[in-house]
């Protein structure tokens, strides 16, 4: 399992240093670090044959591409996958454009028995609260997305394995 930390005090106007990782949780429960120096993690995937590892810097304005080795779980071979323009904050491809009345949406994911369900997170920070819109920010957010995503490997926390169908019916291996 792969996951990110960032720095909780960082805006727009005025990012942090570079002060996030990626970790990593082995099955052995042991974590370790996978990546250093970044500011706000977003967009990790992984391609189709788990070959490459993809994450946006959001406020470096970046996606990179890495090399992943699934069975030892590294990554090597950083590029520059793609940068966006100014104002413009990273997370991924464009496939579909939702109008979200969220203020600050934040992070998306594909749900549902088909994948075909957008699930989307939006944050209160940095709202004042006059202008905050209670019915949207600060929630998540569902959306019939008319196009399917790709599911995701699964860690168990409780058996402590790894699988990669989306049913948790398998028994270990």
């Amino acid at each position: 399992m792969i996951d990110s930390e960032l720095d909780e005090s960082a805006d727009k106007a005025g990012w942090p240093p570079q002060l996030g990782g990626l970790y990593r949780l082995s099955a052995n429960m042991s974590c370790s670090n996978l990546l250093s120096d970044i500011q706000i993690s977003n967009g990790l995937c992984w391609s189709l044959d788990s070959k490459k590892m993809y994450f946006a810097d959001s406020a470096q304005r970046q996606l990179y591409a890495y090399d992943f080795d699934q069975k030892i779980g590294k990554v090597s071979n950083k590029i520059n996958f793609a940068a966006t323009p100014e104002g413009v904050y990273p997370d991924g491809d464009v496939i579909q454009i939702f109008s979200i009345p969220a203020q600050n949406p934040s992070c998306l994911c594909f749900a549902g028995v088909n994948l075909d369900y957008l699930i989307v997170t939006t944050a209160m920070q940095g709202i004042a609260h006059e202008n905050l819109d209670t019915d949207v920010d600060g929630s998540l957010l569902i959306y019939k997305a008319g196009v399917k995503g790709v599911g995701e490997a699964r860690f168990n926390l409780e058996n402590r394995y790894l699988h990669d169908d989306l049913s948790l019916s398998e028994t270990q291996p």
